[in-house]
């Protein structure tokens, strides 16, 4: 609704309906080793470029050092989402030089105010590559719904999470939520498994890459 630049900085503030879109570069490495592999799947490049959405009441953002502090409204967290996976909070601090998030209450708030999506690219099994898999294995795996993607929900206080390490790291007390089941405890970190294409197998992998992209390789809780 309201927004001021400093023509000098090129820092700015915007109030009110805030929205925010952060454009990835290309990935161009990756879509080449996608050719070499001779794969007809092209997602893993795509998601890469996803842009970065924000959906806020206010933010401040800083144009040399690309760090932006969004604020969420009365009742309405601040809201960040690439693809499936998302982080709602009443404070959101995204570094997008160094592909670093930081999600926290503000001030005291609630426990566990940060909510976080994250989701796992759909498995294709590929176990039995030489024809050999049974009837019956074939029609256990068509009936286990492959091809659907896994999804895991925390709620935590705080989350740091580095795109670099591809590491969650969630504190203040923490519920993760998956198909599983249901886990608690005082930290947890989630780590995922980068984007990558696998050379020379067609259709051995949809990978989903991006912005807290990729799939969840294990989760360890403490406390």
């Amino acid at each position: 609704d309201r927004v001021v630049t400093e023509q000098k900085t090129g820092d700015a503030t915007a109030d009110g309906s805030v929205k925010v879109s952060y454009l990835q570069p290309k990935d161009e490495s990756a879509k080449g080793a996608i050719a070499k592999s001779g794969s007809a799947k092209v997602g893993a490049s795509e998601a890469d470029n996803e842009p970065v959405h924000v959906l806020a009441e206010r933010a401040e953002l800083k144009h040399d050092s690309q760090v932006a502090v969004f604020h969420g409204g009365a009742g309405r967290p601040a809201r960040l989402w690439q693809g499936a996976s998302q982080v709602e909070a009443p404070l959101i601090q995204f570094e997008q030089k160094a592909k670093r998030l930081v999600a926290k209450g503000d001030g005291q708030g609630a426990p566990m105010a940060v909510r976080t999506v994250l989701t796992s690219a759909a498995k294709t099994d590929s176990a039995k590559t030489d024809g050999t898999a049974s009837k019956a294995d074939a029609k256990t795996k068509a009936g286990a719904g492959s091809g659907k993607a896994s999804v895991l929900r925390v709620a935590s206080r705080e989350l740091i999470y580095s795109d670099e390490t591809r590491e969650a790291e969630f504190r203040g007390g923490v519920r993760v939520e998956s198909a599983d089941g249901t886990m608690r405890g005082e930290r947890a970190v989630v780590y995922l498994q980068g984007a990558s294409v696998a050379a020379g197998k067609a259709g051995s992998g949809a990978v989903q890459g991006g912005f807290m992209g990729g799939s969840v390789e294990r989760v360890v809780a403490t406390g």
